[in-house]
């Protein structure tokens, strides 16, 4: 007999060792409850307008100290936004960042918090596709969205840095295995920001981390999510769709994967650097105590800033020189 899903989870206090803004995130979370989400078009609709809030509210905070241009062009055919740092570049590289929001929720302007922070800190400019969302545009619609800019950008000659968070960083590491194993340039560095990579939701911390992490729900978020995204054609199991099982080549560049210890995702984290390092491949797993899921998304966040620093002093080390 099926039982239904868990809606109250379990309650601990916060972690003593985060910021008070941190904290303070946290505290406000205990006790809460998950209802499913409604995934009809006007429940998809909500959904994105919520989003779209919140990433708004978070650039509010974060543009007080991230001085960018913003612009819009058609590259491989696919609608992107650069973010450009103001003044003089560091470096011809370009990072390619993918956004989150389980591939149903999300767009360009609503990560503006994090892709002008990684634009100032690095330099670089950062293009940041409007990839196809699903249910209206099902797997392989984002998949082929990504490798289309990627081409064209490789094609421009330039040197490209791979960034993606969450379901994004699904987008990014499934890019980066395809690029592998084909002719065509592959980046210098990945970063991604506690991937979504494991669709069929089979690692540990997608059980035990239920009510520590504030800002998932497997069963009331991300499971419906990734039936939307898989369609009526594919599985969830499919490495396509969840790139965790797919094989590693041994020439996957270096790579940075930041997360939490009460991210839900922890284990596709974890999972992945394993995979990796069997195949000696460089890997920087940063693992912060007591936060979530991208909490760099969270710029009130010292902890944010300082995660995003990192990860720009990454790709740093990794220009061509």
């Amino acid at each position: 007999m099926s039982q239904a899903p868990e809606t109250t989870p379990r309650a601990f206090p916060p972690c003593s060792s985060i910021s008070k803004e941190a904290n303070d995130f946290m505290s406000q979370s205990i006790g809460a409850q998950w209802e499913m989400a409604d995934f009809s078009p006007a429940g998809i609709a909500n959904l994105r307008k919520d989003n779209h809030q919140f990433g708004a509210d978070a650039w509010e905070i974060a543009k007080k100290d991230c001085s960018v241009t913003l612009e819009d062009e058609i590259v491989g055919g696919v609608s992107c936004q650069w973010v450009s740092p103001t003044g003089d570049l560091s470096g011809p590289e370009t990072v390619l960042f993918f956004f989150g929001g389980a591939f149903v929720v999300g767009g360009p302007e609503d990560d503006l918090s994090m892709t002008a922070r990684i634009a100032s800190c690095l330099g670089r400019r950062v293009c940041v596709p409007r990839y196809r969302l699903a249910p209206e545009h099902p797997f392989p619609a984002a998949r082929d969205d990504a490798y289309a800019v990627y081409c064209a950008l490789s094609s421009q000659g330039r040197d490209v840095f791979v960034v993606g968070e969450s379901a994004g960083g699904n987008l990014a590491l499934g890019l980066v295995l395809r690029v592998c194993n084909s002719s065509i340039t592959k980046p210098l560095a990945v970063a991604l920001l506690s991937p979504w990579i494991d669709l069929t939701h089979s690692g540990d911390s997608h059980k035990t981390l239920f009510g520590l992490d504030p800002t998932l729900s497997v069963e009331h978020f991300l499971k419906p999510a990734s039936l939307a995204y898989a369609g009526k054609e594919y599985s969830v199991s499919d490495s396509g769709i969840s790139p965790l099982f797919a094989e590693i080549p041994a020439n996957f560049p270096p790579t940075f994967i930041s997360t939490a210890t009460r991210d839900l995702l922890l284990s596709d984290c974890v999972r992945l650097a394993q995979k990796l390092r069997k195949e000696k491949c460089y890997v920087d797993l940063r693992i912060a105590e007591g936060l979530w899921h991208v909490y760099e998304w969270y710029p009130q966040c010292p902890e944010a800033v300082d995660s995003l620093q990192q990860l720009a002093a990454f790709l740093q080390a990794h220009r061509k020189l």
